[in-house]
């Protein structure tokens, strides 16, 4: 479904004839090592982040905490008393 869903948003795009697509522009400037690196770490967490198979399991893990915490809490009680600290 997602993938399918990507494919149509960048065919939207690629007909739309005032959209012109393009590199960012490129600096002349070197980057220092600790900048590269940090360039290097940004690009791995975005890639990872933007993973479609990571969102799908943090997707599933959600749904799958959800039904932890309804099930932990379990049915009310059989009778009309109140449980509240304060009845």
């Amino acid at each position: 479904a997602w993938s399918s869903f990507k494919r149509q948003v960048n065919s939207t795009v690629d007909q739309n004839p005032g959209m012109k697509r393009s590199a960012p522009p490129r600096s002349n400037l070197r980057l220092s090592a600790r900048e590269a690196q940090l360039r290097r770490e940004e690009k791995f967490l975005i890639d990872i982040w933007t993973n479609e198979r990571v969102q799908q399991i943090g997707a599933l893990l959600s749904v799958v905490v959800i039904i932890a915490i309804l099930t932990s809490v379990g049915p009310p009680p059989s009778d009309s008393r109140c449980t509240l600290p304060w009845c």
